[in-house]
């Protein structure tokens, strides 16, 4: 969970740690969307965030997921989403930019849902 709080803008960063509170390590999707508040998720709960997410914050975590290389990415936003540090993945939903019927990329990123990696036992 460190690695993904890492990647979240200071403000989303903060929010997430204050709303899950003793369930942090429970945390299993963080979602986030511009101009909706966040929502985080572990079990059946569902938390939602009490500020709205900015068109901004989501261009600062874009930008944190690509290492500043949005190119880098370009296989991997054909899929729909990212593998990043840990194992972790993040769904990812804009406008599909599309070739002869085939993706071809993603622009305009809007939606984000970060899926913790975790081991489970048994």
């Amino acid at each position: 969970m460190d690695k993904v709080l890492l990647l979240l803008p200071e403000s989303i960063r903060s929010e997430v740690i204050s709303a899950a509170g003793n369930h942090l390590e429970q945390v299993e999707e963080v979602r986030i969307r511009v101009d909706r508040p966040l929502e985080i998720a572990y079990g059946q709960t569902v938390l939602t965030g009490k500020r709205i997410v900015s068109s901004a914050e989501a261009e600062q975590l874009m930008n944190q997921i690509s290492q500043f290389s949005f190119y880098m990415l370009d296989e991997q936003l054909k899929r729909g989403y990212v593998t990043i540090a840990g194992g972790h993945r993040v769904g990812l939903a804009g406008k599909v930019v599309l070739e002869n019927g085939v993706v071809k990329g993603l622009r305009e990123i809007s939606s984000f849902n970060i899926r913790i990696a975790r081991q489970k036992f048994g």
